[in-house]
């Protein structure tokens, strides 16, 4: 699914009741890649959610894909998850993409927390693009 460019609106509900599974993580993340569409927003963002909160902070990579899911599918029911999320440092690299989507919240708390972020190394370059399709004035 995930090299298709044929949408599968249908398969999301059915990818959405797999993705709690104990499967081997290579399973899981073909599966959260292919909630990572336009066609899972408004529907997948809290199962992702959850799904990140319960996978070790040790497994940054699925943490990573995770997050990039999240950021495709995120919505503003979800955005005070992801502000508490991308400033907690002790999630590494998975909140770079997260940090990206923040670009797509035009308010000042997401500004703020942008150019909070620009002084932490493992999202500063994310929070620096984002600033930029802001047209911060303040960065």
């Amino acid at each position: 699914m995930v090299n298709t460019k044929v949408k599968y609106p249908t398969a999301i509900d059915i990818l959405l009741r797999h993705l709690p599974k104990p499967y081997h993580d290579k399973n899981k993340e073909g599966i959260i890649r292919a909630l990572t569409v336009m066609e899972a927003k408004g529907k997948a963002a809290s199962a992702l959610i959850a799904e990140y909160q319960k996978t070790p902070k040790e497994n940054d990579n699925l943490r990573w894909i995770i997050g990039n899911a999240i950021a495709t599918v995120l919505t503003l029911n979800e955005i005070d998850w992801v502000y508490s999320t991308v400033l907690d440092k002790s999630n590494g690299r998975s909140r770079r993409q997260m940090v990206s989507a923040l670009s797509a919240v035009k308010t000042e708390k997401s500004e703020g927390i942008l150019i909070d972020l620009l002084e932490d190394d493992e999202v500063a370059p994310q929070a620096l693009a984002a600033l930029g399709k802001l047209k911060s004035k303040k960065g």
